[in-house]
């Protein structure tokens, strides 16, 4: 990566807060889904990145700019995930898929 913002969940602000990469960054993990809010795909997606030092960030990614390049694999679920918004957690969460 060539820069990211990197997040995570402060449960008692129900809200991201942000880590900021500034620096070209090799991605050591990728993992995340596709899942269908109403009627609206929402992309969900980690990941650690190990910066020059050799330390590791990682968390939710909003933002990033890939440079030079980045391969990515994307693997076709049965059936649809939904998600649904939890009002107490404050958050979009993926309900179960019925029967």
């Amino acid at each position: 990566m060539q820069d990211a913002r990197l997040g995570f969940f402060d449960k008692e602000r129900k809200a991201f807060r942000e880590v900021t990469i500034g620096e070209q960054a090799e991605v050591t993990s990728l993992v995340g889904d596709v899942a269908v809010l109403g009627d609206t795909p929402v992309v969900h997606v980690h990941m650690n990145v190990a910066l020059p030092n050799g330390s590791v960030r990682g968390g939710h990614l909003p933002c990033a700019h890939v440079w030079p390049t980045l391969e990515v694999m994307i693997a076709e679920s049965p059936r649809p995930l939904q998600k649904q918004h939890d009002a107490e957690r404050g958050l979009d969460i993926i309900v179960p898929a019925g029967p």
